[in-house]
């Protein structure tokens, strides 16, 4: 019996985003004003924040349970902000990002709320150049 290989646990390790990411899509797809949030144009800074905080209370609890279960594979932190500056523009992001970094910071992870934060306003950014 061979051990796992590095490559075999990277691949465990996107497989298991794959899945916690669809689950998470799945169950809020469900919610009526997620996707009112979701399918708004023209969304308001109230509704900006609004859209980052849904997004972002998964990712804080993905966040977690990497922490509590010592296993990387569940945070989507850094993929989830930039899709939600992508998807609700800069203040959606950074709002994202922020939640996502909660309990790192308290893992003492200094630098993941910076890190996040930038990753949640860079998907921002990126909204604002392609729609130009």
């Amino acid at each position: 019996m061979e051990t796992t290989t590095a490559r075999e646990l990277i691949l465990l390790v996107l497989l298991v985003k794959i899945l916690a990411a669809a689950a998470i899509a799945s169950i809020m797809a469900r919610f009526a004003n997620f996707k009112n949030l979701l399918f708004v144009s023209d969304k308001s800074l109230q509704q900006r924040l609004q859209f980052g905080v849904v997004l972002g209370v998964p990712l804080m609890f993905g966040a977690a349970l990497r922490i509590i279960l010592q296993y990387q594979a569940p945070d989507l932190g850094m993929e989830g902000a930039i899709l939600a500056g992508v998807l609700g523009g800069t203040g959606a992001g950074v709002a994202a990002g922020a939640l996502a970094a909660f309990p790192a910071l308290f893992h003492q992870e200094l630098l993941a709320l910076p890190f996040l934060v930038a990753a949640g306003a860079m998907g921002g950014f990126a909204r604002y150049l392609a729609a130009s």
